[in-house]
């Protein structure tokens, strides 16, 4: 998987790959009050809903999806949303400072 990507494992011989608040789009993790431009923020989540809905397409209970990237970083709780079961494992090459709001990941 590129740079930007999420990926579901049903079985080690047989995987299919993807490549890669407001409140009330991304469920609530983040306030309104984002420092990002609105419309900026907006095609983010888009994207991150948009990548839910590919996995959704994929997904078996009992698979393991595999976040890559802050590009998807809203994506594990959108899938935990609808996927309350789901294993999910997030994964970032590079850095992640400190933040109050680490806890969200």
């Amino acid at each position: 998987v590129g740079p930007m990507g999420a990926t579901t494992h049903s079985t080690p011989s047989s995987s299919s790959s993807l490549s890669h608040k407001k409140k009330n789009k991304t469920g609530g993790l983040f306030s309104s009050s984002s420092r990002h431009q609105p419309d900026q923020f907006d095609a983010y989540a888009r994207a991150n809903q948009l990548f839910l809905e590919a996995v959704a397409e994929e997904y078996v209970e009992g698979d393991l999806v595999i976040v890559y990237d802050y590009e998807l970083m809203v994506l594990p709780a959108l899938l935990r949303k609808r996927f309350p079961e789901v294993a999910c494992a997030y994964f970032a090459h590079c850095p992640f400072p400190f933040s109050p709001n680490a806890d969200v990941v």
